[in-house]
C-alpha cells in the first residue's frame, strides 16, 4: 500500500506541477514546490488510510454469545 501510495502522489504531484506551470502560468520553482507539496500530502493521506482501516487480523472462532467454560488442570 505504501508503495502504490507514493507512485499516485509522484503522479497526482506532477499533473499539478504541469498544470500549474502550463495553465496558471507559475514560475518552475513554484511548479516544484507545488509538486512536492501534493506528493508529500498525498502519501500522508495514504498513510492516515492505512492506520484508520480496520484490522483485518485472524477473528475469534469462539462466537461472542457461546459461554465459555473453566475447567481447571489437574494438579
Amino acid at each position: 500500500m505504501a508503495f502504490v501510495g507514493i507512485m499516485f502522489g509522484s503522479l497526482v504531484g506532477l499533473i499539478s506541477a504541469v498544470t500549474g506551470f502550463a495553465l496558471f502560468d507559475l514560475s518552475l520553482g513554484h511548479s516544484l514546490v507545488v509538486y512536492a507539496t501534493t506528493g508529500v500530502g498525498f502519501a500522508l493521506l495514504t498513510i492516515l488510510a492505512l492506520l484508520l482501516r480496520p484490522p483485518s487480523g485472524p477473528k475469534s472462532k469462539i462466537p461472542a454469545d457461546h459461554p465459555v467454560s473453566y475447567v481447571p488442570s489437574p494438579a
